[in-house]
């Protein structure tokens, strides 16, 4: 082993002033007396203001103040002091990022409004969540509430000398910071040189699959960028990296050209950053390629990472404000073991950049539910039937227990609950949960949001135009996109989430919660029930089995999941089933006048599933099936026939004898007949010689059709 790389390996991954205990400051004041307090907590704490960050909407003492909307850029740094001033708005999400930037014996000084007054203080951030026809009033203020029950409990006062002693300077209630002992040092340095070891070798072979993954602050995204620099030193090495945003994966390239310190300015790896979206669709060359935060990527995508590069490495958080790790976890070792089942698991367990039991943390995962579990199933009889229960906001929260077995769920399951979606599921006017239990626990959940319409000034502007008010998501797009200007006077649920355990999938399960959810619905006299999701065939099968039908596809894909959101709906009064067949036919019309501009990437049995449960039947005349049997049997052209080849695929019956077709049949099927592609583009998709073999199997494939 060369000298440089002896000195990557032993290299500490962060400087031993790192492994310290984190501290917390909380301020309860009145806003102006934030000024005065600040000061006073430079004095007693020995701070320096120029050396913090502080997130706020409007400059405090001589601290450098970002707002809200610049906290991404401070992603991937670390930070020694950081002030959060809640007054200015409590964001979870950016609270949860920026803390985790805070080093090792770094502060935290958290700015409220007085202990009596801010569980219902009307949070500016409130106005992000209140849909139209709801104020910030209506907001009950559940969220701070239970976050504040959890800093009174972990915190103890400070300074007793300033006034009144409850909403004095509060800090946590453990010894002021200490740093590690030796032994667990050497424990975290032994931990990442053993992973540094077991990546850098498997990643030496010619084909490897790594799962790289822990919690938020133990060096995952350090490691491997050290792991490519020790790969770099023996040969040359062309890396792809691949990220929701770049900026998060800042830390992965310092580490990997960390090597030019130690072997001069000649390096030998090239490192790219690669949009998900754009490596699916292009795949360029490369030795390795790394998928930072792999959660936040469809399973779609990363199959196809998959099977395009032979070494790929997956970074993945386990807890952390995005809120999807081990869900991420459980549903994607199942393709792992199919698709390369000698793949390696690299956990890392020890914190890298505080130390380990930190109680900022522990704070953190508790108030945040960071670290909240579903709970654990157990086989039982199937005679055993689930119970459930329809509970607001606040009786979901008088146990901690099933709160945190729900977001557990939410996350095990495979939905993406960061803490900003908690507070919106605690505070969000409107919102309801229907709970499924089974021997006491939640086995699974739906989100309900009500829609109340709108009044007629407002339909009126939405519908011309000119108007587009937060929330009311089912409502404002038959309206505005659809022109249903009837829609606002319609009540109803949009199912924002629906998850079931994931060892109870597939059962059955969800169509039990979603029947108990719609029985539900119609008992309160509701005009619809609705959902708006990422499209993928799995989704599209289970809600279209429910009974729902698609009435709207967006026009352009996720920029970073590359799903197209789909809308479904399940008229249940007289005013919405009057008119569904209506606007089924318009649904159709659109999908089939914009599949070949705005969907020629929408894979086709998306397409065809859209159709399906569109559920619009096409009725052919006598003379339309000749020239079909002309197409089939004689030598009638494809140009002459394709609009009643296209007519006689539209009915749900044909469509489902269309999915069950292999998906090259299915893939010519949507590119010649729907989407009137030509030839030669079809012939460099799918690696088809000539003209004429398309002919003959699109002959082939509309006999079989024709004739069951």
């Amino acid at each position: 082993m060369s000298e440089a790389l002896v000195s990557l390996v032993e290299m500490p991954l962060l400087p031993s002033t790192h492994a310290k205990y984190r501290q917390l400051i909380w301020v309860p004041c009145q806003a102006i007396e934030r000024d005065v307090r600040l000061n006073r907590v430079l004095q007693l704490f020995n701070l320096d203001a120029s050396q913090s960050i502080l997130v706020s909407d409007t400059s405090l003492s001589d601290f450098k103040c970002i707002d809200i909307r610049q906290s991404a850029r401070y992603l991937g740094q670390e930070i020694q002091c950081l002030v959060y001033d809640a007054h200015a708005g409590f964001n979870p999400n950016v609270f949860a990022q920026l803390a985790g930037t805070l080093i090792g014996g770094g502060v935290l000084i958290l700015l409220t409004p007085p202990i009596a007054d801010w569980p219902s203080y009307l949070d500016p951030e409130y106005l992000n969540f209140c849909a139209s026809g709801y104020t910030q009033e209506d907001v009950k203020g559940l969220f701070l509430k239970r976050l504040q029950a959890h800093l009174l409990q972990d915190t103890e006062s400070y300074d007793h000398d300033f006034g009144n002693g409850f909403d004095s300077y509060r800090v946590f209630k453990s010894a002021s910071p200490a740093s590690i002992s030796v032994q667990e040092n050497t424990r975290i340095q032994t931990e990442q040189r053993l992973a540094l070891t077991s990546l850098w070798t498997y990643l030496s072979k010619p084909a490897a699959c790594v799962v790289v993954s822990a919690d938020r602050g133990r060096g995952k995204s350090a490691l491997v960028g050290r792991a490519l620099a020790c790969l770099a030193q023996s040969s040359s090495l062309n890396v792809l990296v691949s990220a929701p945003e770049r900026r998060s994966t800042s830390t992965l390239f310092d580490w990997a050209y960390s090597l030019q310190d130690t072997s001069g300015p000649d390096s030998s790896l090239q490192i790219n950053y690669c949009h998900p979206v754009e490596l699916s669709e292009t795949c360029p060359n490369a030795d390795i390629l790394v998928i930072d935060e792999a959660a936040a990527i469809p399973a779609e995508l990363l199959a196809i990472f998959l099977a395009a590069y032979k070494r790929i490495v997956f970074i993945t958080t386990l807890k952390g404000y995005e809120g999807q790790g081990r869900g991420f976890a459980l549903r994607f070792i199942k393709t792992l073991n199919e698709c390369r089942p000698n793949w390696l698991d690299l956990k890392l367990n020890h914190p890298v950049r505080w130390a380990a039991q930190d109680p900022l943390e522990n704070l953190l995962n508790r108030t945040l539910l960071l670290d909240a579990q579903a709970s654990e199933v157990r086989p039982t009889s199937d005679a055993i039937l689930p119970v459930y229960e329809w509970l607001e906001a606040s009786e979901l929260c008088q146990s901690e227990t099933q709160l945190r077995e729900v977001v557990g769920l939410l996350i095990d399951a495979h939905y993406r609950t960061t803490p900003g979606d908690v507070r919106i599921m605690l505070d969000c006017p409107g919102l309801s949960f229907m709970v499924m239990k089974r021997e006491g626990n939640v086995i699974g959940v739906a989100l309900l949001v009500l829609e109340k319409g709108f009044d007629d000034d407002l339909a009126m502007a939405i519908w011309q135009g000119t108007r587009r008010p937060k929330g009311d998501l089912i409502t404002q797009t038959l309206i505005a996109h659809e022109g249903w200007l009837d829609a606002k006077d319609h009540q109803g649920w949009r199912v924002m989430r629906i998850a079931i355990h994931p060892a109870l999938q597939s059962q059955g399960f969800g169509a039990l919660l979603l029947k108990r959810v719609v029985q539900q619905a119609k008992a309160l006299s509701l005009d619809y029930c609705a959902t708006s999701f990422g499209s993928t065939p799995a989704l599209l099968r289970f809600w279209g089995r429910q009974g729902f039908t698609p009435l709207r596809l967006g026009d352009q894909r996720d920029s970073v999941t590359a799903e197209w959101p789909v809308m479904m709906y399940m008229p249940l009064s007289q005013a919405t089933l009057s008119r569904i067949d209506e606007f089924k036919r318009r649904f159709l019309d659109q999908l089939l006048i914009k599949v070949g501009r705005y969907y020629k990437a929408l894979p086709p049995v998306q397409f065809f599933l859209l159709l399906k449960y569109a559920g619009v039947k096409e009725s052919l005349s006598s003379m339309e099936l000749e020239r079909i049997q002309g197409f089939i049997k004689q030598q009638r052209s494809l140009e002459s026939s394709v609009l009643e080849l296209r007519r006689f695929v539209l009915n749900p019956e044909r469509l489902t004898q269309v999915l069950v077709l292999p998906l090259s049949d299915i893939r010519l099927i949507y590119e010649r007949i729907l989407c009137i592609q030509p030839a030669q583009l079809n012939e460099k998709k799918a690696g088809r010689e000539t003209r004429r073999s398309q002919l003959q199997q699109l002959r082939a494939i509309f006999a079989d059709l024709h004739k069951n």
